[in-house]
């Protein structure tokens, strides 16, 4: 299925809005997505989302047999819930949000004495695809190294947005 495609928009604003790992079906048992058990289309769909995740999950029918469930634990919610809101954004064409490794990986860079290893990990994501040189890290400050964060996130791609941000 195309990243565009409008029914893909669809399914994962409103399994987002109502599901999306906000919402506990037991205790510690999180439902990303949940799909009629009669809709095989959905559920062919929501299987093919799923398939090659990084991060563990578990399908199975509710206790009425109405619906299909597909869910995560606690431990691997966060890394299920940033991965859904992610292909949400991939999907719509929006700007990729830096995930939270590639985050501590941009922070490295102004902590490290070695910033050139970070540097290059960074640009080797770059390279195969994994994050975007329009990420929201856009300005380090030349102080950072001497104790301040010196980190400057902005919303936009624009630099000077940071500066006015920052």
């Amino acid at each position: 299925m195309a990243t565009d495609d409008p029914a893909l928009l669809r399914f994962l604003g409103v399994q987002i809005q109502d599901y999306g790992g906000q919402l506990e079906i037991d205790p510690g048992l999180w439902a990303l997505f949940a799909v009629a058990a009669a809709d095989e289309a959905e559920q062919a769909l929501a299987h093919s989302l799923l398939a090659n995740t990084p991060f563990a999950h578990h399908v199975g029918l509710s206790a009425d047999d109405r619906w299909m469930l597909f869910y995560v634990d606690s431990a691997n919610r966060p890394a299920a819930v940033f991965w859904l809101e992610d292909l949400a954004r991939v999907t719509a064409g929006a700007v990729r949000p830096v995930s939270p490794a590639q985050l501590a990986l941009i922070r490295k860079v102004v902590t490290t004495d070695q910033p050139h290893r970070a540097a290059q990990q960074l640009a080797e994501l770059h390279t195969r695809g994994e994050i975007s040189a329009k990420c929201h890290l856009l300005w380090v400050s030349p102080g950072a190294r001497n104790g301040g964060n010196g980190l400057v996130f902005a919303s936009g791609s624009d630099p000077q947005s940071a500066l006015n941000e920052g």
